[in-house]
């Protein structure tokens, strides 16, 4: 199973949370894409440092977003594997993800969850950018990340990448079950895999939070 992170300076902290509620339940090769090398990685993982790769240049990256808010959109320019589990900091796996892992992909950019319509800019579906699984070998052939970059750098999205990515995934996509995703925005389950504090102010020291004893157990 390849997992996929990325994180700003201020998250640094916080990425070993959700690295061990993972490890604690999968076996995994962890990607980090880091805004520079002082990443503490006291867990193994490959840590690539977004800062030194001229990929963003090369694919004319607009300087309306930072260099960090575009790593999912080149993920698979910049990963050497052709299937990757992307994972927002902000969350803890609660199980086994290697049934999610292994949904048959072929054809598909991604995999997702909905959320539950509260924002919303087109009229169908609207999935969480947060838990993504990605056909990367399929994204490199029709060219997403190209595709991607370009509607950034000519529109303006209220949530950047991933509006972007709902309004071209529609056909491409398939939408996972809610407990791969659990959250204010996407709803709550009887047993998450896994829970994401999207939306929650303050996530990583908050004392009552939705779904605080899943953060707890590791921070500690």
């Amino acid at each position: 199973m390849n997992v996929l992170y990325s994180a700003t300076r201020n998250y640094y902290p916080y990425l070993t949370w959700t690295v061990r509620s993972l490890m604690e339940f999968n076996d995994a090769r962890i990607f980090v894409f880091a805004e520079d090398d002082r990443i503490p990685c006291d867990f193994p993982c490959e840590v690539i440092n977004v800062s030194k790769t001229d990929r963003f240049s090369r694919l004319n990256v607009s300087n309306r977003y930072t260099i960090m808010s575009l790593v999912r959109v080149l993920a698979p320019v910049l990963l050497p594997v052709d299937k990757v589990l992307y994972l927002d900091v902000d969350t803890i796996v609660a199980d086994s993800l290697q049934e999610m892992y292994d949904t048959d992909m072929t054809d598909k950019w991604i995999a997702w969850v909905k959320e539950k319509g509260y924002y919303n800019p087109y009229d169908r579906d609207y999935f969480n950018f947060g838990v993504a699984l990605m056909n990367l070998e399929q994204m490199r052939k029709d060219q997403v990340s190209e595709r991607l970059v370009e509607l950034l750098n000519t529109r303006k999205f209220t949530f950047g990448e991933q509006d972007a990515m709902n309004l071209i995934a529609e056909g491409h996509q398939i939408a996972l079950p809610r407990r791969y995703n659990e959250s204010q925005c996407t709803g709550t389950t009887d047993h998450p895999a896994i829970v994401h504090f999207a939306g929650i102010s303050q996530w990583f020291q908050s004392n009552s939070m939705y779904r605080s004893e899943y953060r707890d157990k590791y921070m500690r």
